[in-house]
């Protein structure tokens, strides 16, 4: 046998142990992928709340240099 294929008959050996453990303890399995995707679902919602504070602080500083370099001499003029 050569290294690739005891490898690949190791892999194979280890997931259909997986699949049967799994089969035998479906309601822990269930329960655990529940929890995953709650975590998940968590880390993501946390993600995109800081991506919008930063996007927010980002234009508010924008917006506090436009302010600051507005020229008051220039503005309602009449002709």
């Amino acid at each position: 046998m050569t290294g690739a294929m005891l490898t690949a008959t190791i892999i194979d050996i280890i997931l259909a142990l997986a699949v049967i453990i799994g089969l035998i303890n479906e309601e822990k399995l269930i329960d655990f992928e529940d929890r995953i995707i709650y975590s998940l679902a968590r880390i993501w919602k946390k993600h995109m709340r800081r991506r919008i504070i930063k996007k927010r602080a980002k234009q508010k500083a924008h917006l506090r240099v436009i302010s600051n370099n507005r020229n008051y001499n220039t503005c309602n003029r009449t002709a």
